[in-house]
């Protein structure tokens, strides 16, 4: 699903960002279910993009990606997630490993 996430008030997000490559998605499965995952996988995950959302700034996701987003500052985050029809193929994908795996 691709989202769009924007920050309102004093909130200050720092988002952690990877492809949902065939290598990324295989090391996340690896460990389904568990708490912390972002924090044990991050030296395996490959291609890391970050960014830092704050007052009326919105980001978009694309489908498939793989994030983790610690606030840096408290406040509200509002976001919205939405599939379109050339996305079908990649969220059947991940459906399918969550079916697999839980």
């Amino acid at each position: 699903m691709n989202a769009l996430s924007t920050v309102f008030g004093d909130c200050i997000k720092l988002w952690e960002l990877y492809p949902p490559s065939t290598h990324n998605l295989n090391v996340f499965y690896r460990l389904q279910g568990q708490e912390m995952k972002f924090s044990r996988l991050a030296r395996d995950l490959q291609d890391v993009t970050f960014a830092i959302t704050t007052q009326g700034e919105t980001l978009y996701m694309p489908s498939g990606w793989l994030h983790a987003t610690p606030t840096v500052r408290g406040g509200v985050l509002l976001g919205v997630n939405w599939t379109r029809a050339s996305d079908l193929k990649s969220v059947a994908e991940i459906f399918a490993r969550e079916a697999t795996n839980s």
